[in-house]
C-alpha cells in the first residue's frame, strides 16, 4: 500500500435529484408512511429552497406525526414566500399557499392548547380568501374579518409614529405586528420595506417590495423600492 493512499479522495456522491426525491416522498404519503415521507421532505428542505411547497408538505407530515412545533416553524417560513394559488385543498377552504399554511398553523396551535393563536391563524386564513373574493370566510363573521383589518391599521399607525422618530427597529416590529393581522395590506408591506431599508436589511426589504408589486401591480412605489 502506498504511503500516500490515505490521501485519496472518497468518491463523490451523485447529486440529489429533487424530482426523484419528491416522487418518492409522494409515494410515501400515498401509503401514509409519514415517517419515511418526512425523511424525504427533510432532504428536499435541506437543498436551496426556491419554493414553499416542500416546506408546506413537510408541515403536513409533521402535523400527522404530532410534531406541532415543527409545523409552526415550517409554516412561518412558507409565509415568507410570495403567495400563490394551490389546488386540491378545497375541502379545507384553502385556495392559496398562505391559506393552507395558516390552516396548518391553526391546527397545530389547537393541539398545543394555544386557542387564541389558533383562532388568529384561522381568521387570517379566512381574511385572505375573503379578500380574494372566493367566498370562503367560514366560521368567522364578516365583522370579525373587518376587526382584523382595523387592528392591522392601528399597528401601521403606531409604526408610522416610530418611523418619523427614526426608531426603525420599533417601527419594523409594529409593521410586522400589523401584517400578522392583514398580510395583504400593501401599505404595510411598503412601510415594512422602508424600515428594512433603513436597517440595511436588503434581502428582506426586497421580499416586501415584491409583495407590494404582487398586491398592487400599478403602484409605482413598489417598483421604486425594488
Amino acid at each position: 500500500m502506498s504511503m500516500f493512499s490515505f490521501m485519496k479522495k472518497e468518491p463523490e456522491l451523485p447529486p440529489i435529484d429533487p424530482t426523484l426525491v419528491l416522487a418518492e416522498a409522494q409515494a410515501c404519503l400515498k401509503e401514509k408512511d409519514f415517517d419515511s415521507a418526512l425523511e424525504k421532505f427533510d432532504l428536499l428542505c435541506s437543498l436551496s429552497v426556491q419554493s414553499p411547497l416542500p416546506l408546506l408538505s413537510r408541515a403536513t407530515c409533521r402535523l400527522q406525526l404530532k410534531k406541532y412545533e415543527g409545523v409552526l416553524e415550517d409554516c412561518e417560513k412558507v409565509l415568507m414566500f410570495l403567495n400563490a394559488d394551490i389546488e386540491g385543498h378545497e375541502e379545507e377552504t384553502c385556495t392559496t399557499v398562505h391559506s393552507l399554511a395558516l390552516m396548518r398553523m391553526a391546527k397545530a396551535y389547537k393541539e398545543l392548547g394555544n386557542l387564541d393563536s389558533a383562532k388568529s391563524s384561522l381568521m387570517r386564513k379566512n381574511a385572505i380568501e375573503h379578500k380574494l373574493g372566493r367566498n370562503r370566510v367560514d366560521d368567522v363573521a364578516e365583522d370579525s374579518v373587518e376587526k382584523e383589518r382595523e387592528t392591522a391599521e392601528e399597528w401601521k399607525e403606531k409604526g408610522n409614529v416610530e418611523y418619523k422618530k427614526e426608531n426603525w427597529t420599533l417601527a419594523l416590529e409594529y409593521y410586522k405586528n400589523g401584517l400578522g393581522y392583514d398580510m395583504y395590506n400593501s401599505k404595510l408591506h411598503s412601510n415594512t420595506c422602508m424600515a428594512l431599508i433603513k436597517l440595511r436589511r436588503w434581502s428582506q426589504a426586497l421580499k416586501h417590495a415584491e409583495q407590494c408589486i404582487a398586491l398592487e401591480p400599478n403602484w409605482v412605489k413598489g417598483y421604486y423600492m425594488k
